[in-house]
């Protein structure tokens, strides 16, 4: 019998993307392969804190390129533990960020 609960990282195989650099300071680049979605599609970022407080959203139109380079400032976010969610066309794709 499991009487525990599960917490699993969630990443779709059609979202990839990188936290770069990753602990970061002041800024982060979130590196968004995103071959799979079309010029101009939207793409939603949440921040998340371990309790699930949304600390910070916003969203990016798609260009051209294949790689997304989207630029977070976190100069307002105090140290600690976030989730980082990237969302698109119905799909979702979730990392740790640590900010120092």
């Amino acid at each position: 019998m499991y009487d525990g609960v599960d917490v699993m990282e969630y990443q779709s195989q059609e979202i990839e993307f990188s936290l770069m650099p990753n602990p970061a300071g002041h800024h982060c680049i979130i590196q968004l392969k995103s071959s799979l979605f079309a010029t101009g599609d939207i793409i939603d970022v949440v921040l998340t804190d371990l309790n699930g407080n949304e600390v910070m959203k916003f969203t990016h139109l798609k260009n051209s390129d294949p790689y997304q380079n989207i630029r977070m400032k976190l100069d307002r976010l105090p140290p600690g533990i976030y989730l980082c969610t990237v969302e698109a066309d119905g799909r979702a794709a979730a990392k740790k960020l640590v900010k120092y």
